[in-house]
Parts: C-alpha cells; structure tokens; sequence
C-alpha cells in the first residue's frame, strides 16, 4: 500500500539508510535483491521446503523493466505482476539486461533448525560451552589478487503464536475470539478481570537487521600454502551486561582456542570509536583490546614489571663472582616513595616449609551423575595445599564410572588427558582447602564422546610462623646505617634484596615461537619476538623498538601510548605467528574490570 517503505510493521515509512522496509519485513521476498542467502535457521524446519522454494539463490525473482533506449531504463517501477507491467508497456524480466540463460544462479542455502537459545541470557543454550552459531564456509574467490569487501547480513525475525501464519490485512486477527488483538487486552476468567502486558507489534516483527562489512584478503606470500590458519579476534563490546545487549561483554573468539603445533595463528581484532555512553575502561565511548601474556594462571597478573600508586616498584637481577671464584645470584627489589611500614610489608614474603607427608591424589568427576562433581579438598588448620600435578580426561573405568556416563575408555597413555595443573594451582595453592569442580570450559575437552574426570595430586604443608623482626634500619649508599627513623617519614628510594639460585630466576611466558606475517607494512624484519609482543600490547600503536626499523617506534621522541589505550587506533590487523607448544593464557590490560568484565583467553598447542 503507498510502497515499498510502508509494512504492517513500519506503517509510517520510516526508513534507515539504504533499506528498503518491505524487503525487510517478508521473507522470502518477491523482487530481486543483491543479497546472497547463506542459511535460514528456524523453530520450525518443516517449512524450510516453501522457504527454499521462494527463495532468490535458486528460484527468479522477476521486476518490472521500462526502457528508454537498448542501454538505459526509467529506473523503479510500481508495477509488481507481469500482467500490470506488460500492459503499461514494461518489460518483465528477472535481471535488467534479460539474458536468463547465462545466469549463474547462486546454490541454495542452507535451511535447517535453529539451536535453542533461552531469550534475554546472551546466547545460554543446552551446550555449556558453546555460544550459538552456525558455521559458514567463506567463498573463495580463486586467484584471488586483490581484497574483496563484502558486507554479511544477519537478520533476527519473531513471530509468535498470536497470529496466524498466513494473514493479508494490515494488523491480522488474532486467536482472541476472532477479534483483533489489541495492545495491554483485558480478559475475564472464572469471574476475574484480568489485564495482559502486551505489545501487539511485537508478536510478528523483524527485531534485528544487522549488516557487518569485511574484507577478504588473498594469502600473505610469506604463509606457506599449505599451513593451516586459525584465526584469533575479539568479540564483544563496551557496557555492563545490560548495556552491551544483544551483544556480550569484551571477550576473545574464541576465548580457548585448540591448535597443532604446526598450525599458525592470525591474531587481530576490531573495536570502535562511537559506542552509546556505558560502562568501560579509558575513554568514554570507545572500544580497545590488546594482548599481553600473563604471568599467573588463573591470575590478573600480566608479564611486565608492575606499578602501584605513588610507587614504582623495580625488579632486578644481577651476579658476581667472589673472591674464591664462585658465582652469587640476587634479586633486588627497588621500591620509592614509601613509608617504612610499607617498605616492610613490600620487603617481607610469607615462607613455606615443604612437609614429607603422604602425597594424596584426589577425583572430582565432570557430571554429578558419574559421582562428585565438586569435590573439597582441606588440610588441617596449621597447614596449606601444595599442588603437586593435576590433569583432566579419563584414564581408568572404575573412577567416576564410565558405565554410568557413556562413552568409550582411552586406554593410550595421554591419548585423553590434559594438563589442568595451571587451573588448580591458581585456586588452591597456598590455601587451606578448595573446591575441584571442573569442566571442558577451562582447558577444553580432550577426548569428545566420553565422560571425564579431574585428578589432583597434592600434599599439606605446614605452615612456617613469620620471624618477629623487632628493630628496622635503613642502609644509606655511604654504607653506615640510618637508625632513627620516623615510621611515618617517606622514603624516597630503597630496596630490598634476596640471594637466589640462577635458576630461580623469574622468566616472562613465552608464548610465540616464530614470526610469519605483519599487518604493519613499515617494519623492516620479523627476527625480534620481542617487538611482535610490543605490537600486541600497544595494539599495533608502537611498530618497533629504533626509529630505523619502522615508522613508529618506541624508542622515537613522539607521541607516547595513553596506558588505557586511548590514542590506539581501534582496529589492529594484527600478525601471523607460530605458537610454541603448551598452554597459554593472556589477557587484555585495558578491559579486566574484574568477574565478567575480564577479557582473558588460553591457547592450547599440542
């Protein structure tokens, strides 16, 4: 009626950039459009026959042609029907050039039933551990030299049962005894006058119509043709979980990712510079992501030498030789700007005294229904744990039964077994006791098709009482010592010092064991793993290290990385790299707003 901007949805004609509202509102449409179906993912597959039937890949859609000359045409045309269109002089025709037989018509998509999703939970469906989704094949445009921009559309259509599936008048008749459904409806029942909450154009409407542009790029010369590539990105945006709806909080995508170690990695992200006001770390409104190995399992503690309020704390190492022409190691904490309470407190580690007690091994199963699936594991009041291993899979029947839980029995040595003691180490050692619940979620699921268990070996320790230090002094650089000190008065610079085997000494995650492909075209060499991790945790701000080796370096006398991000673009294409083989965890600095707000990942290469 009037066009195609008006719809029993959108009776006002309002319209939003380039769409056209009817083809918006009905599925199948009835015109030609330049969208290429992918799938149709539906509560109700016994429709997907008609669905296909109608559809644009398969089936002509025609139009109504009026032409001006054998190169031109008059543009649209009101005329919707062959019979209209021919008798007002017009050509109906399914392209406007009509050549039908040199068409190539797209192949049909696919039509099959949606994965339940519960409404208004960010994508919560029947499998733990896995959002949603459905897994499309990228075309390949073979030979392909040049980028290809392409523009994806994802289109999130409601109807409910309030309305018949077939109806032709503006707002339809409802199942309300044949009468109109009507916003907020009254309705009596056995006496009682009751009201319903309802929003009639609500109950058959398209309620999200989203396009995404992207590129595809030909293979870099430099990745081998016959590597596999996983890619690694960001999903997710700014705002509390109320306000980042329908989308979810910063994440990484996926947030554990599994690779042979001779697959390679291409990791990149997205973000923006115009999201509604929200929640969020740096700059209002905008979206950043870096990575950044981190340190601690489980932990908030990033590699990196850690700075508090008003002090700067540094970590260093050195040697010497002594006279006899043996060699001592030391670790030299410097600390600024404190009081010497503080100082202390910095300076002084709780010790522990390993105890030659019975190891102990404890099970906690995946499902409750195989047996405890939460185990708690305590030592006495005077002791804490010390995990010894912990690994998740199954290597023996009779532990959280098998029987009971289905599937087969990995009787190979580490053919279903995962090392999980990264996991149980950040939540109990050092603690008095813990729980051992424990799923595919935290380190994936090593042998799909049977059901797993956790095992932990671990003893207690006694714990060693701190020595009471009764008399505090300050050595000054002269070498004499500065007795009479006001615990209140703030030092400058101090530090405190430990003597440590060269073993001992603290290395950061070595996370990439080679350098493929950079997004960054003015870096010079691949050679420095050090200056790929400089890209990753400035996002792609800072290139290099020198000024000689690519425009934007570190070292330069410009611009410096505002530390929450702020003046990084917001969108990295990132490097190609090649893990080395372990478990990997990392994190975004700017985006670790604690519990559900902490955007951390885990590579596992085996």
């Amino acid at each position: 009626r009037g066009g195609a901007i008006y719809t029993r949805q959108n009776p006002g004609g309002e319209r939003r950039g380039y769409e056209c509202p009817e083809e918006r509102d009905y599925y199948p449409y009835w015109h030609p459009t330049p969208w290429k179906d992918i799938a149709v993912l539906t509560s109700e597959p016994g429709k997907c026959t008609d669905l296909l039937d109608e559809n644009g890949n398969r089936n002509m859609k025609y139009e109504c042609v009026h032409r001006v000359d054998d190169y031109s045409t008059l543009g649209y045309s009101k005329f919707n029907n062959k019979e209209e269109c021919e008798y007002s002089g017009g050509e109906w025709t399914g392209k406007a050039i009509p050549e039908e037989n040199c068409i190539l018509l797209e192949k049909a998509p696919d039509c099959k039933m949606a994965p339940w999703s519960r409404p208004n939970h960010l994508g919560q469906t029947d499998d733990s551990n896995s959002f949603p989704s459905y897994k499309w094949e990228l075309p390949n445009f073979h030979g392909l030299l040049e980028s290809q921009e392409c523009v994806l559309r994802i289109r999130y259509n409601v109807t409910t049962n309030d309305y018949l599936d077939d109806f032709a008048s503006d707002t339809s008749k409802g199942y309300f005894a044949g009468l109109e459904s009507h916003d907020d409806p009254k309705v009596t029942y056995r006496g009682a006058r009751l009201q319903l909450a309802l929003d009639s154009a609500q109950t058959g409407r398209v309620f999200q119509d989203r396009t995404h542009v992207f590129q595809l790029k030909p293979r870099p010369t430099s990745v081998p043709s016959d590597k596999t590539i996983k890619n690694l990105g960001v999903r997710g945006r700014r705002g509390n979980i109320v306000q980042a709806f329908p989308s979810v909080e910063y994440d990484f995508s996926p947030t554990i990712l599994e690779m042979n170690r001779d697959d390679l990695v291409h990791i990149q992200w997205e973000g923006s510079n115009s999201n509604p006001k929200s929640e969020g770390e740096g700059r209002q409104g905008t979206d950043r992501s870096n990575i950044v190995p981190i340190t601690v399992a489980g932990a908030s503690i990033p590699a990196g030498t850690p700075s508090f309020p008003n002090n700067e704390l540094e970590l260093d190492y050195f040697k010497y030789k002594t006279k006899e022409g043996t060699t001592r190691a030391f670790k030299s904490l410097i600390i600024k700007d404190s009081t010497l309470p503080e100082i202390v407190q910095q300076c002084e580690a709780a010790k522990m005294i390993p105890d030659l007690s019975e190891i102990k091994i404890s099970h906690s199963c995946e499902h409750s229904f195989q047996g405890d699936n939460n185990r708690f594991i305590t030592c006495e009041e005077d002791e804490i744990l010390e995990i010894l291993d912990a690994w998740y899979g199954r290597e023996n029947d009779s532990i959280c039964n098998v029987e009971r839980g289905g599937g087969g029995l990995y009787n190979a040595p580490g053919e279903c077994r995962r090392d999980a003691k990264w996991v149980i180490d950040g939540r109990c050692n050092g603690q008095r006791g813990c729980s051992l619940g424990f799923g595919n979620s935290y380190v994936g699921d090593p042998c799909r098709g049977t059901t797993k268990y956790l095992e932990v070996s671990y003893r207690c320790n006694k714990i060693a009482e701190a020595p009471e230090i009764e008399y505090y002094a300050l050595l000054l650089q002269n070498g004499s010592w500065f007795e009479d000190i006001n615990k209140n008065r703030v030092i400058s610079r101090t530090r405190c010092w430990a003597e440590i085997n060269e073993d001992e000494r603290d290395t950061e995650p070595k996370m990439f064991a080679e350098w493929i492909w950079s997004s960054v075209p003015s870096i010079k060499k691949l050679n420095k793993i050090e200056e790929l991790e400089l890209q990753l945790a400035s996002s792609g701000f800072y290139e290099c290290f020198e000024k000689d080796d690519c425009d934007y370096a570190l070292n330069e006398n410009r611009d410096q990385l505002q530390n929450q991000l702020d003046n990084a673009a917001a969108y990295f294409a990132g490097n190609i790299v090649q893990m080395n083989p372990g478990v990997h965890q990392y994190m975004s600095t700017r985006n670790n707003n604690f519990s559900n707000r902490a955007q951390k990942g885990t590579i596992i290469v085996i």
